[in-house]
């Protein structure tokens, strides 16, 4: 009775716990940073020793500016003139970045420069963006650069070649440029295909953002081309672009019965919409412009969780401040966030700063008792890099026999001194217990069937003995006698 006992609670605490857990419970918020020299945010790039920033300062010059491991500002690099980074990329050990110069009519620059921000080439590309998305992508030793023409600044046909679309290379190796995919983007990123595909395609006026993994595609936007209408993601089916899942983006906050009371409280313009989605872990992560979550999904594209930013890095509510994402990236053990906030009660559409989050991803710890009976100690969960230290405690009458640790797809996981390093994938330790030697001599002891059954073995034993000795040295031992 007490063993089922036992049984019963444990399930009922495994069945509360499955309810109670949420998405975000599995995101761990290492450090943020949000006090930078930066005005506004466009693209990041993590690096071996840090991650590098890019957007533009307060008076509109493009602006890079490099972040250490921890979060803190460490070097920047300012250009003398007005525009903004479109754009950071690694090649060969190397970094680059695109802006655009508003001096020269948006004309695209492309910089080569090291890891701590000096330049060390530099080129016009007699290339111009204007009203309009870039997607990038290094192929070879080229970067590709489209600009997607947005209907509500210069309609669509900004190109030099009156389509949705432009292109043009930069190659890396030499800074040469040319004319770009000429309508190919097979090398190209499904996310970016999708998006490039939805802008000349889909029926949405403004696409901002695409995924396309685990059999789905979502493409998020804009039904308004001019901004002023609440965004909302399409979810469908990749192989047949059959739609799983229209709505509207995410769920209102607290306290806001409407967009349209929501955006009036945030002196806003515009409503919202998803400009970045990207996969890390077990979910799909989306957030944008004019909203204050990251909404989660799950891998079959169903909406399952929301990371509130304002509660997760302020501990306040959205009726007291204003957040939105400005650009999102990930490693594979980290999730960071680039997003700008404000006190909504200190002219909110004015008085904003922008930050930098890095997130790291947490994996469970599964622990298994086999052979006999004892306990692992160990945390439930880490992220990935951290290192483990975990206690194994036979029962009385028992010892360790052998330890196992591994990860989800049955990798064995080095560990040294019951301490492990995570790797980005749920771990088992596997613990295997044997009776000790007193315990067997105390059970033999104890248990009459046992004693017995130990004596009529013992008597066996010496009779095999007995007649071996007897049938190889029996006349030896006669003949001595």
């Amino acid at each position: 009775m007490k063993r089922i006992n036992k049984i019963f609670f444990a399930l009922l605490i495994g069945f509360v716990g499955i309810i109670f857990a949420n998405a975000q419970e599995e995101y761990k918020l290492d450090w943020k940073s949000d006090q930078l020299s930066i005005e506004t945010i466009r693209h990041m790039l993590p690096i071996s020793d840090g991650i590098l920033v890019g957007g533009y300062d307060d008076d509109f010059h493009v602006m890079m500016i490099k972040l250490d491991k921890n979060g803190k500002e460490v070097k920047t690099l300012t250009l003398d003139y007005e525009g903004v980074v479109n754009g950071i990329y690694e090649y060969n050990g190397k970094y680059y970045f695109i802006a655009t110069n508003d001096d020269e009519m948006w004309n695209v620059y492309v910089y080569e420069i090291d890891k701590d921000l000096n330049i060390e080439r530099s080129k016009a590309t007699n290339f111009y963006e204007e009203g309009s998305v870039e997607i990038s992508n290094i192929v070879g030793d080229k970067v590709y650069v489209t600009t997607i023409g947005i209907g509500g600044f210069s309609g669509f046909g900004v190109s030099d070649d009156d389509d949705y679309y432009d292109s043009y290379y930069i190659d890396l190796d030499d800074f040469s440029t040319g004319k770009g995919t000429n309508n190919d983007f097979s090398k190209f990123s499904k996310s970016q295909q999708t998006l490039i595909w939805a802008f000349k395609n889909y029926n949405m006026n403004m696409p901002t953002a695409a995924y396309v993994g685990h059999g789905i595609t979502m493409i998020g936007g804009n039904i308004d081309p001019s901004g002023n209408n609440k965004g909302f993601v399409d979810i469908l089916k990749t192989d047949s672009l059959d739609s799983v899942n229209t709505a509207w983006y995410g769920e209102l906050p607290d306290g806001f019965d409407n967009w349209e009371d929501f955006a009036s409280k945030r002196e806003l313009t515009k409503y919202s919409w998803y400009n970045r989605i990207v996969d890390i872990d077990d979910y799909i992560v989306a957030g944008g412009e004019n909203y204050a979550f990251l909404d989660i999904y799950d891998h079959s594209g169903k909406y399952v969780d929301k990371i509130d930013i304002v509660n997760y890095l302020y501990g306040a509510s959205n009726l007291e401040m204003s957040s939105q994402l400005l650009d999102m990236t990930t490693t594979v053990d980290s999730l960071y966030v680039a997003y700008q906030y404000c006190d909504i009660e200190d002219n909110c559409s004015v008085n904003c700063k922008v930050g930098v989050a890095k997130i790291k991803v947490k994996y469970n710890i599964e622990t298994k008792v086999s052979g006999g009976e004892g306990i692992i100690k160990v945390v439930n969960n880490a992220s990935y890099g951290d290192e483990i230290t975990f206690e194994v405690v036979p029962e009385n009458g028992y010892v360790l026999d052998v330890i196992k640790v591994t990860d989800a797809s049955g990798k064995v996981v080095t560990f040294k001194n019951n301490k492990f390093t995570m790797p980005s994938a749920d771990v088992t330790i596997e613990a295997v217990f044997v009776k000790s030697v007193d315990k067997i001599i105390e059970d033999t002891v104890k248990n009459p069937e046992t004693r017995v059954g130990t004596a009529v073995m013992g008597l066996l034993v010496l009779s095999i003995l007995a007649l071996v000795i007897t049938s190889k040295y029996g006349k030896k031992l006669r003949w001595l006698k």
